[in-house]
């Protein structure tokens, strides 16, 4: 348990030290950590190695953004986490679980994945899509899109208008978050069956937006 308040606290600090926006900060985390726990409780009885990676999965929901290249070099990010690992979670996280982890957090993003495929981490393999696919989940949200695009508007210093902002963010949900069942990205059952329903949740989201938009307009 200690191990998680040390992660929060650095997803925290890291976040207003990288200026990483809330859709990819300690709230984004707390989310994949409850998916990961989901996923993970419907795996864990035909899978009971999984108890001794839990660490790992644990870790990696909460950290895996501290080296997303959108806000940081993604070497530098990383060394961050290997360095706050290292120093203050050595008595919580074995060397091997740490190593583990960084290849985990290096080959997990959506980007990655469409470019390079899964990356063999033996057994480790179904801790490492248990990680990936609770991210893929809380992706089923258009607030976080555009919350991400507004955010980068005001540090880039651009003036969008919130129809523009709207357009890029379903442009981008459409073409990545509404394939991810297609795409096949999902391998767990339980991550399966939530997709669905998130699937469905979101265009009923992207619907509210519309309706908000239209008004706005008249």
């Amino acid at each position: 348990m200690r191990i998680l308040k040390k992660c929060i606290s650095f997803v925290l600090a890291t976040s207003k030290q990288l200026q990483i926006d809330e859709s990819h900060g300690v709230m984004h985390s707390l989310k994949v950590l409850q998916y990961a726990q989901k996923i993970f409780d419907s795996e864990v009885e035909r899978k009971p190695y999984l108890k001794n990676q839990k660490n790992i999965i644990d870790v990696c929901c909460l950290l895996h953004d501290m080296c997303d290249k959108k806000y940081v070099d993604e070497k530098s990010g990383l060394q961050l986490i290997d360095t706050f690992l290292h120093q203050e979670c050595k008595e919580f996280i074995s060397l091997n679980d740490i190593s583990v982890s960084k290849n985990i957090m290096m080959s997990m993003s959506y980007s990655t994945v469409k470019k390079k495929g899964y990356p063999n981490l033996g057994g480790f393999q179904s801790a490492y899509h248990i990680v990936r696919e609770a991210d893929l989940l809380h992706a089923y949200d258009l607030d976080r899109c555009l919350v991400f695009k507004m955010t980068k508007d005001v540090l880039d210093n651009t003036s969008s208008t919130i129809d523009l902002v709207y357009d890029e963010a379903k442009l981008l949900f459409n073409n990545r978050i509404l394939q991810h069942l297609s795409d096949n990205l999902f391998v767990h059952d339980w991550s399966k069956t939530e997709a669905e329903r998130l699937h469905k949740e979101s265009l009923d989201q992207i619907n509210t937006w519309n309706r908000i938009l239209m008004l706005d307009d008249e």
